[in-house]
């Protein structure tokens, strides 16, 4: 949807950002109404992925990672290593939306959009186990419900983040557009990404929390399916 006006993808045509590639607009004049809000999280990550453009070996995901491995799954750069994990988050996204519903509570109390959200690292699978295919290029390792006080007590760009995720709510509550679910996901050696889902309201998902929640979550990913439209479940 787009990240200012929150039309729908079968509402109108959205392109994303030329800088960050995360974001998504229906219009020109929507991505400048939108500048100021999307500005320091879009610098942070178009800063990132140049850097990994650059050089196979880029830097670290954090100080307290020694070094990159020689060589990823499949043997592949660190570059094409991002960008699966971007193609494996947009073909998931009704996944996490319909896990973060369940682990963040919000059939008890929508309102904890402001106050959790869902962690959720990933193990990268093998070409045996894809065979190119996005929606299994990884499966989860671990999903838990994090308070927004232990993200920002992270190191960068954990931070940064958050506060992103702050200014995406206040201005999604100024237009009456619902609540946005804070989703960070994160593959080795990589830094972890942030993935927003906005326009939730009360009754737009199920009306009761799952407690098996991580079970559906992680056998979806597996076998890179996806919730049925229309409701997170």
């Amino acid at each position: 949807q787009c990240d200012n006006c929150f039309a729908s993808k079968q509402e109108r045509t959205l392109l994303a950002c030329s800088e960050c590639k995360s974001a998504l607009y229906c219009s020109r004049e929507c991505q400048k109404a939108h500048w100021r809000a999307h500005k320091p999280l879009c610098h942070m990550s178009g800063e990132y992925k140049r850097a990994l453009r650059g050089s196979v070996d880029s830097p670290p995901a954090s100080p307290s990672e020694s070094s990159v491995p020689d060589r990823l799954v499949d043997g592949i750069s660190l570059r094409e290593f991002d960008l699966r994990v971007e193609r494996w988050v947009k073909y998931h996204q009704s996944t996490l939306l319909a896990a973060a519903w369940h682990a963040l509570r919000l059939p008890e109390d929508i309102t904890r959009t402001t106050t959790h959200l869902l962690y959720v690292k990933l193990e990268a699978r093998p070409w045996a186990d894809h065979s190119g295919l996005a929606a299994k290029f990884f499966r989860i390792d671990s999903a838990e419900a994090w308070t927004w006080q232990q993200g920002e007590e992270m190191e960068q760009p954990w931070p940064a983040m958050m506060q992103q995720f702050r200014v995406l709510q206040a201005h999604s509550e100024e237009k009456g557009a619902g609540y946005t679910v804070a989703v960070m996901v994160q593959c080795l050696p990589l830094k972890v990404q942030a993935v927003p889902l906005g326009s939730q309201w009360p009754h737009s998902g199920p009306n009761a929390v799952n407690e098996n929640w991580k079970a559906v979550f992680v056998n979806r990913v597996e076998r890179g399916a996806r919730p049925r439209p229309g409701r997170a479940s």
